[in-house]
C-alpha cells in the first residue's frame, strides 16, 4: 500500500513529460549579454545603442527568425543573464522585438537564464518579471499556464536554492516547467562514479522536467549516459545539444577562424556521440565567444553552422536522403619533395560525413591542351575517422625540361549512385623543388567572354553600399555576390533571363574585423572581387570610401582581376579609384609584354599593364626566415617618369587572377624605377608580377587616412596617470576579484608581491622592474579577429640572459600565442608557437590538443641600454612583423592571432601563465628596467 502512491505519482510524471510541449522539438541558445546581442548561431547584431538607432530591429529579427526555421530550429532560449553587473538594460527592448517579429509564426520566444545571483531572492524576482510581462504571448511556449524555461549550469547552485527559488516564483504567481543543465566541471563537480545519483537530486524536484548537456566535450558520450539514465530514472526528458563552432574550453574556436570546420574531428564526436543517445529534444548552440569578443563570424561561417545543423537534425528526424548543401568543400595542398616528386593532399572540409564513407580520386590534365596526363587509385575515406587523402604523382615523366608543369586536378567523389567531379584552378607542379601551395578546390571552366563590369562604392551611414553594372557579349545564366566566401546575394537563371545589363545593390556591415573580400561570380567562374579592410566597430568606420569612387574593370577569358582598396596612415586613396587616365607604360624587358587593357569610369581606355615575365628574378633569391624574401626590380622605362608617380604593383597568377601587392611606391624622377616588393616565395612562383605607373593626382583628389587610437579601441596601460592603477584592467590594484589557485593564495595577492614600483622622474612617470621577479598582470579584450598591435615604451637597465618584455602566457591546449624578449645581446625577439596538427585521440588532452611549432622573429639592431625606446608588433591577418622607433625590423608568415576572452597578459616576466598563475620560479626571464605605457588592440596598426 505504501507504494502505491509512489506509482501513481511516477506514472502521473510519465505522462507529464509524454505530453510536453518541449518533446521532439529543436532550441537554439540566443545570447543577450556582453556588448553585443548574440543570435542563434552567432550572427552578432550591433550594439544596443546601434539597434535602437537602426529601427530595423524587428526586421532583422524576423529574417533571423525566418533564417532559423529553415533549419527547423524551433525557437530561441533567450539568455536573460539574471547575474549582478550583467549589462541587461536593454533586454526586454530586443525582446519585444523579437517576439513582435516572430507573431504569425509558430516559432518560440523563451527563457534561458544565466549569471545566477548567489540570492536566490534576485533571480526569481527577474524571472517573475519575464513572466508577468511575456506568459501571455503566443510565441511564449507554455505547458498549460507554465512557461518553459532552460537553466545555464544550474548544478553551480545546491538543490535547496532552487527550492527557495521556484518557491518565490510561486508565490508571486510565477509557475515554470524547467530543464536543467547538469555540468561536470561545476563548483560542485560530482564524480563519475557518482553523478547520477548527484543529478537525481536535482531531477527528483518536481519543478525540474529534465535535463540536457550543454558545455561536456571530454568523455561526452559517458556523460550522455549518465544525464540520460538519471532523467529516465525520475520519468524526465533528456535533451541533446549540438556544439558548432567554438565549444567549451576545448580552445576549437581556432577551428573556426583559420582551421576548416570539421578539421580536428570533435564536432563530429561530440555530435555522433548526442545523436546516439536519441535525446528527447535537442539545443544547438555555437556558444557565446562571438559576442565576448564582438566579431561576427563570416558569411561563410555561418553556411558551414546551418549546413553541420541541418545535417545533424536531419539525422535525428530520421532523415536519411543526402542534402545537396551538405556536400563537402575539398581544399587541396601540393607538398613537394626534393627529387620525390609531387604530393597532393586533398583535406575534405565542411560536413564530409553527410556522405558516409565515399571514393576518391584524382585525375589530372595538361592546363592548356587539356590532354590528360594521369590518374591516382580509388581512395575509401570513412568520414567519421579519416578525413584527408594523400596522392603522390611523379611530374618528372610529364615534361622533357625542368620548367614547370602547369595541370588542372579535377576529384571525382563517389558515394553509391552518387558522382560529383570537382573542377580546381591550374596548378603548377616542379619535379625536385621543395616548395609549398594551398588552393582551395573550386568549379572555373571558362568564363562568358568579354564581360565588362562597373562596380560603384559608396558609403552611407555605417554601410557599404555595393553596385554592380554589367554588360555582356553572351547571355549570363547566373550571378552571384559572394562575401569571404559566402554567397550573400544570388540572382537566379529567371531574373537574367535574355538580359545582358543588371544594377544591383546591396549592404555590406563592415564588421568583420580582418581582410574581407567581395567577389562577383557568374555562372562558371569567378569573374572580379573586390579587396578591402572592414572595421567591426561600426561606430567608428572609417569613412575612406567615397560616395561616387567607381572601380571598372574588363575581364578577360580563364582570369579575373583583383583590386584592393586599402586605408590607414600609410596609403593613399584615390578620388577616383578607378581612373587609369594618363597612365605611363613601364618597358617590355626580354619578353613579349601581354597587354591587360582597362578602363575608366567614362569607358575610356586610359592605361594597361606590362607582364614582365619570370626573367627579371634574380640568379640568387635572398630569403628571409626560409618562407618570405624581399626582391628589388630595376625596371627600364621608354620615357621619363615624373617624379612623384605612384607605381602600382600586381601578381597575376596562372589561372589569370591578378592581386595588388600594394602600397603604392613614389616614383623617382628618372628612366629607371627600382622596386621593391616583398611577398611569400609561393606567390613568385605561381605568379608573374606587373607593374603600371599612375601620374600623381592633384591634391583635392588624395585622401589620406589616419585611424586614431581611439578609433582602434586599444586597451591603454599609461604608468604616468596614477588612476591607471584603479581603471579594472590592472590586476595588481585589487579592483578585480579572482578565484584561488593551489596552495589557497589569492591571484592579487600573489602579483602583489612581485609588483614593480611607480617611478617618477624628471616630471614623468613609468614602472620600473628590479629583474628579480617583478611582473605585472593586465586584463585585455580577446582578440579574435586575427590580428593585433602590441605597443610598449620601454628603456632596458642591463643585459644578460632572457628578459621577457610581454607574454599573454599559454593557451590551454599548450602553445604560446606571443612573447617578445630580449636576448643577452639586448636584440628584441619575438617568440610564437603556433598548432601545426591535431594530435592523435590517444595524445589529446583538456590541457593538449595539437602540435606546435616555434617561430622567432629577431630585431636587426639591438636596444641600447638606458634609452627609451618605443617597439611595436604587428599581426596583420598573414604576417607577424616587428618595429622600433618606427623602422621595421623584419616580418615572416605566421598563422592569424588570437586570445581567449577575459585573458591575461603579463608584462615584465614570463611568470603569468595566461588564464593562471605559474608555478615557475620568480625571477627567471624577468626584465631589469622601465616601461611607460603598454597598448594593445586587435587591429594591425
Amino acid at each position: 500500500m505504501k507504494q502505491f502512491p509512489i506509482g501513481i505519482l511516477l506514472f502521473a510524471v510519465f505522462l507529464l513529460c509524454a505530453a510536453s510541449p518541449v518533446k521532439n522539438t529543436v532550441w537554439s541558445t540566443y545570447v543577450s549579454w556582453g556588448s553585443l546581442c548574440g543570435t542563434w548561431t552567432g550572427h552578432a547584431y550591433p550594439d544596443p545603442v546601434a539597434l535602437n538607432a537602426s529601427g530595423n530591429a524587428e526586421r532583422d529579427f524576423r529574417t533571423e527568425i525566418e533564417a532559423a526555421r529553415k533549419t527547423e530550429i524551433d525557437g530561441f532560449l533567450f539568455d536573460l543573464t539574471l547575474g549582478p553587473g550583467k549589462t541587461s538594460f536593454y533586454r526586454y527592448y530586443v525582446l519585444d522585438a523579437m517576439l513582435k517579429a516572430a507573431e504569425g509564426s509558430e516559432f518560440y520566444i523563451n527563457p534561458m537564464f544565466d549569471g545566477i545571483s548567489s540570492d536566490p531572492e534576485t533571480t526569481a524576482k527577474a524571472l517573475t518579471e519575464f513572466y508577468h510581462k511575456y506568459a501571455a504571448h503566443p510565441n511564449v511556449l507554455k505547458n498549460g499556464n507554465k512557461v518553459l524555461i532552460f537553466g545555464y549550469h544550474m548544478n553551480r547552485r545546491k538543490p535547496e536554492y532552487w527550492q527557495r527559488l521556484f518557491a518565490f516564483c510561486k508565490k508571486n504567481g510565477a509557475e515554470f516547467e524547467s530543464y536543467l543543465e547538469f555540468r561536470s566541471n561545476s563548483a560542485n563537480a560530482p564524480d563519475p562514479e557518482t553523478a547520477e545519483a548527484q543529478a537525481a537530486v536535482f531531477l527528483k524536484m518536481p519543478e525540474f522536467s529534465g535535463a540536457y548537456n550543454f558545455f561536456e566535450i571530454l568523455n561526452i558520450g559517458s556523460w550522455l549516459k549518465i544525464m540520460k539514465q538519471a532523467a529516465g530514472k525520475q520519468g524526465k526528458l533528456f535533451g541533446g545539444t549540438l556544439q558548432v563552432g567554438y565549444i567549451g574550453d576545448l580552445r576549437s574556436w581556432r577551428s573556426d577562424w583559420y582551421w576548416p570546420f570539421f578539421h580536428t574531428g570533435v564536432l563530429r564526436e561530440s555530435g555522433d556521440a548526442v545523436l546516439r543517445e536519441k535525446p528527447d529534444f535537442l539545443h544547438v548552440t555555437t556558444w557565446n565567444d562571438y559576442q565576448e569578443t564582438e566579431i561576427r563570424p563570416t558569411l561563410w561561417q555561418q553556411d558551414c553552422e546551418s549546413r553541420i545543423l541541418r545535417y545533424y537534425i536531419d539525422r535525428w528526424r530520421n532523415r536519411t536522403e543526402l542534402r545537396e548543401k551538405t556536400l563537402p568543400e575539398l581544399i587541396l595542398s601540393v607538398r613537394r619533395e626534393i627529387l620525390a616528386g609531387e604530393i597532393l593532399k586533398v583535406e575534405y572540409v565542411n560536413l564530409p560525413s553527410a556522405f558516409g564513407a565515399f571514393q576518391v580520386r584524382i585525375r589530372l590534365y595538361d592546363a592548356d591542351s587539356g590532354m590528360f596526363l594521369a590518374e591516382s587509385g580509388t581512395k575509401q575515406v570513412d568520414a567519421g575517422k579519416y578525413s584527408v587523402g594523400e596522392w603522390r604523382f611523379d611530374s618528372a615523366g610529364w615534361s622533357a625540361s625542368d620548367y614547370p608543369v602547369a595541370v588542372r586536378p579535377e576529384a571525382v567523389l563517389s558515394c553509391g549512385n552518387t558522382v560529383r567531379k570537382y573542377t580546381l584552378p591550374s596548378v603548377v607542379l616542379r619535379h625536385g623543388r621543395l616548395e609549398n601551395m594551398v588552393t582551395t578546390m573550386t568549379a572555373v571552366p571558362n568564363i562568358p567572354e568579354r564581360c565588362v563590369f562597373s562596380l560603384k562604392l559608396a558609403r552611407k551611414e555605417n554601410n557599404v553600399e555595393c553596385a554592380l553594372r554589367f554588360k555582356s557579349r553572351k547571355k549570363l545564366k547566373h550571378l552571384q555576390f559572394l562575401f569571404d566566401g559566402s554567397i550573400f546575394y544570388s540572382v537566379s537563371p529567371e531574373d537574367l533571363k535574355g538580359k545582358t545589363k543588371l544594377s544591383l545593390q546591396t549592404n555590406l556591415l563592415p564588421s568583420v574585423p580582418r581582410w574581407s573580400r567581395l567577389k562577383i561570380r557568374v555562372e562558371n567562374g569567378s569573374i572580379g572581387r573586390v579587396c578591402r579592410r572592414f572595421n567591426h566597430h561600426n561606430k567608428a568606420f572609417p569613412d575612406f570610401i567615397r560616395t561616387d569612387d567607381t572601380l571598372s574593370f574588363e575581364t578577360l577569358a580563364e582570369g579575373m582581376a583583383n583590386f584592393e582598396i586599402i586605408g590607414d596612415d600609410r596609403t593613399v586613396i584615390y578620388a577616383k579609384i578607378g581612373n587609369f587616365q594618363g597612365a605611363t607604360t613601364i618597358g617590355k624587358l626580354r619578353r613579349t609584354a601581354s597587354r591587360l587593357p582597362l578602363k575608366n569610369s567614362a569607358g575610356e581606355e586610359g592605361g594597361f599593364l606590362v607582364n614582365t615575365g619570370s626573367d627579371v628574378f634574380p640568379a640568387s633569391r635572398p630569403e628571409l626566415n626560409k618562407r618570405e624574401f624581399e626582391l628589388k626590380f630595376t625596371i627600364p622605362t621608354p620615357t621619363p617618369i615624373r617624379s612623384g608617380s605612384m607605381i602600382d604593383v600586381y601578381l597575376v597568377y596562372e589561372d589569370g587572377t591578378r592581386e595588388i601587392k600594394g602600397p603604392f611606391f613614389p616614383v623617382p624622377s628618372g628612366k629607371k624605377v627600382e622596386v621593391p616588393l616583398f611577398a611569400s616565395r609561393e606567390e613568385f612562383d605561381e605568379a608573374y608580377h606587373h607593374f603600371t605607373v599612375n601620374p600623381p593626382a592633384p591634391d583635392s583628389q588624395v585622401k589620406r587616412i589616419h585611424i586614431p587610437e581611439s578609433v582602434l579601441q586599444y586597451d591603454i596601460f599609461d604608468f604616468s596617470d596614477p588612476a591607471a592603477f584603479q581603471n579594472g584592467n590592472i590586476i595588481s590594484s585589487g579592483s578585480r576579484a579572482f578565484p584561488a589557485v593551489p596552495g589557497g593564495t589569492s591571484w592579487k595577492a600573489r602579483v602583489r608581491e612581485h609588483e614593480p614600483r611607480r617611478i617618477t622622474e624628471n616630471g614623468n612617470s613609468f614602472l620600473r622592474f628590479d629583474g628579480k621577479g617583478d611582473y605585472l598582470i593586465c586584463g585585455v579584450r580577446s582578440v579574435f579577429s586575427g590580428a593585433c598591435t602590441v605597443k610598449m615604451k620601454l628603456r632596458p637597465q642591463k643585459r644578460g640572459g632572457k628578459q621577457v618584455l610581454f607574454c599573454n602566457g599559454r593557451d590551454r591546449d599548450g602553445y604560446r600565442n606571443l612573447c617578445l624578449f630580449l636576448d643577452g645581446k639586448g636584440f628584441l625577439t619575438v617568440e610564437r608557437e603556433e598548432p601545426t596538427v591535431p594530435l592523435p585521440e590517444h595524445r589529446r588532452s583538456f590541457w593538449r590538443q595539437y602540435e606546435f611549432k616555434t617561430i622567432r622573429l629577431k630585431s636587426k639592431r639591438p636596444l641600447s641600454l638606458n634609452k627609451w625606446a618605443e617597439i611595436k608588433v604587428v599581426f596583420d591577418f598573414q604576417s607577424l612583423s616587428l618595429w622600433i622607433d618606427g623602422e621595421e625590423q623584419g616580418r615572416f608568415s605566421a598563422l592569424p592571432y588570437f586570445i581567449r576572452g577575459n585573458s591575461m597578459v603579463c608584462l615584465g616576466s614570463a611568470h603569468g601563465n595566461g588564464d593562471e598563475i605559474s608555478s615557475r620560479a620568480p625571477g627567471r626571464d624577468s626584465f631589469q628596467g622601465d616601461i611607460a605605457y603598454f597598448r594593445y588592440c586587435g587591429y594591425p596598426d
